[in-house]
């Protein structure tokens, strides 16, 4: 599961060089007063040098995945915005409202970055994928526990199939320690996948963990580092929703590992079991 918004737009104005002002100080003005007939948004987008260096790039003709990889801006939610020939910032104002409305006024975006040459401006809009920390991960145990029995407890649909409400599950150590080693398992390869690099399944893998199960199953994600969103997407699902609202589940074991250096940046992994 990947969550990522790419907006790539090139848009032709009068001919003329852009005024002073820079092109940041006139996004943040149509995102605060609105556009549209929508309202705008509280906060100003905070001004992040490295997406400066993502907008020059683009300039040269880079796509905006690859310019922020280069970058080593890990984005988890990006936009460009592309103009030429505005004649200054009130043209550039005009245009962003008529054209860009949606992507200024999206409260998920907090940082911003532009370059100018010639007649040409882009500027990017980001989100920085905040990972979480190993010491963050007993209160989102706690947190992806309770998520998952208030799905539970209500009847709903996945997909084709009906599931009545299920009893609360608990968590389980042993589930969170096979979840924790599939999740590390594909950090390190940048995968996410059910099988593990060995060929386990993750049957075999919570079996020699010494975990006598009566049945067991296991969703995964990958690219979100908010654990609402990880529930919300699994439940999305209609697979990984069955998993969930299974009521031959009793026991849960969830675990994230996290490496930067991949294109999703965070693996998840959850383990359900009934123990014989």
């Amino acid at each position: 599961m990947r969550i990522a918004l790419l907006v790539v737009a090139l848009l032709w104005a009068a001919s003329g060089a852009l005024a002073a002002g820079s092109p940041l100080d006139t996004v943040n003005a149509v995102r605060l007063q609105g556009c549209d007939a929508k309202a705008g948004v509280k906060f100003k987008l905070a001004h992040d040098p490295a997406l400066d260096q993502v907008a020059q790039q683009m300039l040269r003709g880079a796509r905006l995945a690859d310019a922020i990889e280069a970058t080593h801006f890990h984005a988890r939610l990006s936009a460009s915005i592309a103009v030429t020939g505005a004649a200054d910032s009130s043209a550039l104002a005009r245009l962003i409202e008529q054209r860009f409305c949606a992507e200024v006024l999206n409260p998920d975006f907090q940082r911003a970055g532009s370059a100018e040459h010639g007649k040409d401006t882009w500027i990017i809009l980001a989100t920085p994928f905040n990972l979480p920390v190993t010491a963050d991960a007993p209160a989102i145990r706690e947190r992806a526990l309770k998520l998952v029995n208030q799905a539970r407890a209500a009847a709903r649909k996945c997909g084709d199939a009906s599931f009545a409400p299920a009893k609360p599950l608990s968590l389980d150590g042993t589930l969170s320690t096979a979840a924790l080693n599939h999740s590390s398992d594909m950090a390190e390869r940048g995968r996410m996948t059910h099988q593990g690099s060995d060929g386990s399944n993750v049957a075999k893998r919570v079996t020699r963990l010494g975990y006598a199960w009566l049945t067991v199953g296991e969703n995964v994600a990958a690219g979100s580092p908010e654990i609402e969103e990880v529930v919300r997407g699994w439940i999305a699902s209609p697979a990984h929703c069955a998993n969930i609202m299974n009521p031959q589940f009793t026991r849960m074991g969830i675990a994230y590992a996290v490496n930067p250096a991949t294109e999703d940046g965070i693996f998840w992994t959850q383990v359900f079991a009934k123990p014989r």
